[in-house]
């Protein structure tokens, strides 16, 4: 199936989500600084084919991942005691999983994408200890969604319309579960990140039946369920698109691409 991501708007959230204090000295703010120039570069390609341009290789924003990946495997190798005392143990654990699903993404690099499921699996053991909170709000919801944004980048790559409704319906799947594990406020712009990533997967999934479904009539049977999903998760953002016209747009965007007035 041919990659047709709107990931750009969604990757200026997460590029907004790890702009957080990690202020600490040592490799902790390079490596956020190259996570954050390999999202601006990720954008910037996104939003160059969704003008019409040709599909990207992004090259340039994976070799920027896998730096911020070198940086953090130093860190916390030589520093994590340091970066548990400075309370940003949490935040390196996290940007360490971001890194390794874009490198995962980026590349198709199975092995990161394994790498990405262990390493979740520890963070979710660490987080789950008595004590200081090890995350906050925001990366706790992205700790149980990033599975489920896997999931989607995988279904973008299926090569039939059952791997890919498996995968997408499992993305959908999980990152409701991630919002449903621990409930941040009901204004807390994660729950937009999701939900804009959830109205992502929806359209991709509609694609997907277009490209491996040719009989009208089966096509429009499966397009159907997927329009009653994309309408629930919309209604979800009606407070947040009516306080923000840019939010309104890209919103009115997808619903247009799913063939649904906004």
């Amino acid at each position: 199936m041919r990659r047709t991501s709107v990931r750009g708007l969604t990757l200026l959230v997460v590029l907004a989500l790890c702009t957080t204090a990690c202020a600490s000295a040592r490799h902790l703010r390079e490596a956020q600084n190259a996570f954050n120039e390999a999202a601006r570069v990720e954008n910037q390609e996104r939003a160059m084919t969704l003008a019409g341009g040709a599909s990207p290789a992004s090259t340039s924003a994976a070799s920027g991942y896998r730096t911020a990946l070198t940086l953090l495997n130093q860190e916390l190798a030589q520093h994590r005691s340091d970066l548990q005392r400075e309370r940003l143990l949490g935040s390196a654990l996290m940007l360490k999983a971001l890194s390794l699903w874009r490198v995962a993404d980026l590349d198709e690099d199975a092995k990161a994408g394994e790498e990405l499921t262990r390493f979740l699996g520890e963070v979710r053991t660490l987080s789950s200890a008595k004590g200081d909170p090890l995350l906050g709000t925001r990366d706790q919801v992205l700790l149980y969604a990033l599975p489920g944004l896997r999931d989607h980048d995988l279904g973008l790559r299926a090569p039939s319309l059952d791997t890919a409704r498996r995968y997408f319906d499992s993305s959908v799947t999980v990152l409701d579960r991630a919002l449903e594990t621990v409930q941040p406020p009901p204004n807390h712009p994660v729950r937009v990140y999701i939900r804009l990533s959830q109205l992502a997967t929806l359209r991709a999934w509609k694609g997907a039946v277009y490209v491996f479904e040719s009989e009208p009539g089966r096509r429009a049977a499966q397009v159907e369920p997927l329009l009653v999903r994309f309408r629930t998760v919309a209604k979800t953002l009606e407070p947040s698109v009516s306080a923000d016209p840019i939010l309104r747009g890209v919103v009115c965007s997808y619903h247009q691409a799913m063939g649904l007035t906004c």
